[in-house]
């Protein structure tokens, strides 16, 4: 009899362990899963800005052969009226202020391009970083090495909203230079 009682103790004892880690793995797993989720959200806003910026920067070439075909024109009218030396001299210089101006949008888009590839990337990173140590994981608990791998994304994200501003910044700048043409 006495060892029924032990072994029931002990059944117990086991069940009650179980009970508890089974819950901890319960909420770790949803854990886990709200931040793959805001991970995840956070990427396709990230990829979405991404494509809104290649396509501005699409217009801003467009629009900088515009403002050549522009150029052109204007060359060829002055040059028609006479002084062609002082023509030559202001299209060029005009020619110059836009070439400027448009590489400086092409830069900075170039480099808010670069900044949303980079972030990108830390976010899938990141998520496939979680996914391996939720597989390989014993335990619910997370470890410290895990916390130390961790890309900085917040200044990764500060980077891409100060270039990405810059960028839409200098195509608005071009954009009024060229309407005032």
């Amino acid at each position: 009899m006495p060892v029924l009682a032990v072994a029931l103790v002990l059944a117990l004892g086991a069940s009650g362990y179980l009970l508890v880690l089974a819950r901890a793995w319960e909420d770790r797993a949803a854990e886990v899963d709200d931040v793959a989720r805001e991970l995840g959200a956070e990427l396709a806003e990230a990829r979405t800005d991404l494509e809104e910026t290649r396509g501005t920067l699409a217009l801003v070439e467009t629009q900088l052969e515009g403002a050549q075909e522009q150029i052109h024109e204007l060359a060829d009218t002055v040059a028609q009226t006479g002084d062609d030396r002082e023509v030559q001299r202001q299209v060029a210089e005009y020619q110059g202020e836009l070439f400027a101006a448009a590489a400086g949008v092409t830069g900075t888009m170039a480099g808010c391009i670069s900044d949303q590839q980079d972030y990108l990337l830390a976010l899938e990173g990141e998520l496939t970083r979680r996914a391996q140590a939720e597989q390989a994981s014993p335990s619910p608990a997370p470890t410290d090495g895990a916390a130390e791998a961790q890309p900085d994304l917040r200044s990764l994200r500060e980077a891409l909203v100060t270039s990405c501003q810059e960028a839409a910044e200098a195509h608005e700048d071009l954009t009024r230079r060229l309407s005032d043409s």
